[in-house]
Order: structure tokens, then sequence, then C-alpha cells
């Protein structure tokens, strides 16, 4: 990961001539409107939009309009192609989660690499079906931007120092959200529905944290007991409320708690991380939607009650410090390191399907745990997609 980040700052301090990648977005929806956009528009030396494509006709006109007079605006895939696919060098999807795999079908056989939003797909066999089609130089980068923030590899980099954390050991993840304040009114939001969401709040949302914690403690997910609730509006097996405990490589246990159904609720992420010399404990914060991440690491054998509480401290400057580059922000540096990949003509090196395929297992044992009432095992990678 450090070798990624000094390419990066290389390529965006250094370079007097960059190459404009040719880019298009699939979907126009708000994470490509604001998100993607944003990122695209820090370094626009680095990317040229050629096309956007979203059913909503209006919605594709509107981005495209940011960017250039040339980039154009499409309803399909195929029209976009049709017209600017001699050219296109790479794709950012984010559409609906069951419009992924059929995206990623379209531009792989093509040859086009992909930028995925998360979920990159509904279910492991989707991913695994987009695997197979990967080749040198095409390819699917996961949007785990999480995994670029200064934060992120600040949490990384203390975890797995053995003399400042020792070995992780235990974990609880909460992730609130009130759905009705999301979907605004609209009761029939594909976000409801588990056949076009790829399940409820455990893949939509959810999948953040448990993707942070893996990145974070260099571990993978072995097995889960999921409990939950499947209130209205949602259906087809999406969850409203999940409660899951989770056994990790390494021996590492822990706890998620993530819900769509508060009355009043902060959309919010929360980590708490043990280990046996070390600890992050993160509170919510209203209107944020990650709190201040605080860290200690000191001698486990306290003996008096109150140095429990002493020890703790922000971890936001010492992150910044240790990582400069990544305060660009994490869609920003996941969309540089996309670029930096395409043009070595290689797989990325992080978020690539291979390092993202627990990340879709879990979700997959998550959801069969809250069919069957059982524990259920992670699929692990197979000899042939790894």
């Amino acid at each position: 990961m450090e070798a990624v980040f000094c390419r990066i700052r290389h390529n965006i301090y250094m370079s007097t001539k960059p190459h404009p990648l040719k880019i298009a977005f699939i979907g126009a929806g708000g994470i490509v409107s604001h998100a993607h956009a944003a990122a695209v528009n820090k370094h626009p030396e680095f990317y040229q939009v050629l096309g956007v494509c979203d059913l909503n006709l209006e919605a594709a006109q509107t981005i495209a309009e940011r960017y250039s007079p040339d980039a154009q605006a499409f309803r399909s895939m195929e029209e976009l192609y049709d017209a600017v696919g001699s050219e296109l060098e790479g794709v950012i999807v984010g559409t609906p989660h069951f419009l992924h795999e059929p995206a990623g079908i379209f531009f792989l056989e093509r040859g086009i690499p992909i930028l995925m939003e998360k979920p990159v797909t509904c279910s492991l066999d989707e991913l695994e079906r987009l695997q197979a089609l990967e080749r040198p130089g095409v390819f699917v980068q996961a949007g785990q931007m999480q995994r670029f923030d200064a934060e992120a590899l600040w949490m990384r980099d203390f975890v797995q120092d053995a003399a400042k954390f020792g070995s992780p050991t235990s974990f609880d993840l909460n992730i609130w959200q009130n759905i009705q304040g999301y979907i605004q009114g609209n009761q029939q939001h594909w976000i409801l529905d588990g056949n076009k969401a790829g399940g409820g709040i455990c893949i939509s949302v959810g999948i953040h944290v448990l993707d942070l914690l893996r990145f974070v403690t260099g571990e993978d997910f072995l097995e889960v007991t999921a409990t939950g609730r499947f209130d209205p509006p949602f259906s087809n097996q999406a969850e409203s409320s999940c409660s899951v405990l989770f056994k990790m490589s390494g021996g590492v246990t822990g706890t998620l708690h993530a819900s769509y159904t508060p009355s009043r609720v902060p959309y919010s992420q929360r980590m708490v991380l043990f280990g046996e010399r070390g600890a992050l404990y993160q509170d919510t914060v209203m209107k944020q939607y990650a709190g201040p991440m605080m860290a200690v690491s000191e001698d486990p054998m306290i003996t008096k009650f109150a140095d429990m509480y002493g020890g703790f401290e922000p971890i936001a400057e010492s992150a910044k410090a240790a990582y400069p580059e990544a305060n660009e922000g994490g869609f920003s540096l996941q969309l540089l390191h996309f670029r930096e990949a395409i043009l070595e003509g290689r797989k990325p090196t992080q978020n690539s399907l291979e390092i993202n395929h627990n990340t879709i297992a879990v979700l997959d044992a998550i959801a069969a745990s809250l069919q069957s009432g059982k524990t259920e095992a992670v699929a692990a990678l197979s000899a042939l997609t790894a």
C-alpha cells in the first residue's frame, strides 16, 4: 500500500504532461453526480469525460455538461459504446446494485476496465462471473473508498504493529440509517427490494464497515451467525435490521449491529476494535457519518479503575501527518489508483475482485444465516479465482 501512495503522489505532484484518461459514467444518480464527479473535478488534467449514460437522459446531460461541450449523454450502454467506445479507456459504474453485473459483463467483454461502486456485485456467484472475464489490463476495481482514507491507513498500520496493538482479539461494529429519510417517501425504491439491492441493510451500508475491518486487521471472515428483522417496506429477503456474530482468521471474534429502522438516528458508522496491547474506539457524532477515532496503546496490566479511561488520543492529526496525500479523500485517491492501473496495464493492487472476494462472501453468508437460523461458513477464495 505504501508503494501505491508513493506512485499516486508522484503522478499528482510530479507529472508535467499527464495523460488524460478517457472515461464515462454509467449511471447518473447521487453517488456519481456528487462523489465520483467531485473526484474527477479535483484533477481535471487527469480525466476526459466522453459520456454519461442513464435512463434519465436529463440527469445524464446535467453531468455531461459539467465537463465539456463534447461530453455526450446517452440512455444506454450500447448507445454510449457505439458512439465513443473506440476511445474509451475506463468506466465508473454507479447504477443500482442489480445492474452492476450486467454492466461489468458488457464492458469487460469489450476490453474496458471498470471502477464499480460498492457492492461490486449482489452475490459471490456474480463476482466470480466477472472474474472469469478479466484479463491483463482489463479488470474490475471495487469501489470501497474508505480503504484510501488517511485515518484508515493509519489504523491499518497501528493495528498491524504487534508492539503497539498486539494481535486483534475482538470488535464491535455499528451502522445505522433511517431508511425513510433516504428514500424520501418513495416506497417503490429499488433499495427496498432484495432482488434488486442484493439484500438489505448489510449489503447496502453494512458493507462499508465490514470491508474497513478487513482492511484494518488484515484478517478475513470465516463464519457468521445472524439474526434479523424483515419489516415493511422491505421485500424479497431484504433485512431491515441485523445482528451478526463473526469469527475471523487469526481468532478474532466480534459483532455487527446494523439497522435501517430507528425512528431517529444519525446516518453513522462506529467501530471498536481491541488488541492484546491497544485499542481503537469510535463514538457517533450528530451530523457526522463517522465520529472521531480514538486510539490507545499502553501496558494492558492496569491496576486502577480510573486507568481504564486514560491514554486515548484522537488519531486524526497523526493520520494526516503520516499520509498527507490521503487528505485528498477516498473517492479521489481510489480514482487515481484506477487510472494508474489502467495506464500501467495491470490490475489494481487495492480493491481488486480477489481482494473484495471475502467482503462479498461474508455478505452471502449473512444472508444464508438469516434464512437458515444457523452458523454459516464464509466461502473461501477458490484456486480458480485466486
